[in-house]
């Protein structure tokens, strides 16, 4: 589930990112760090259950970032 980060709850999920484009976007993302994934259909992604919720949500906002994938090719 992508997770965005609230001003009063903190870091939370939300199901609204979760479309193939994202999940597009949040492959890109892993491939770059060279994070393991399982893509297991358009909008779902199986990542180790070791990486932390910050990293995930780093994960997310980068893979948002338009900027941030031009700069970083794969």
């Amino acid at each position: 589930m992508p997770l965005v980060l609230d001003n009063r709850e903190g870091i939370v999920e939300d199901p609204a990112l979760l479309t193939k484009e994202h999940v597009d976007r949040v492959e890109h993302v892993l491939r770059f760090y060279d994070v393991e994934f399982d893509r297991v259909s358009d909008t779902r992604l199986l990542i180790s259950s070791s990486i932390d919720k910050d990293s995930l949500w780093n994960f997310t906002k980068k893979a948002e970032d338009s900027e941030w994938l031009e700069n970083h090719p794969l």
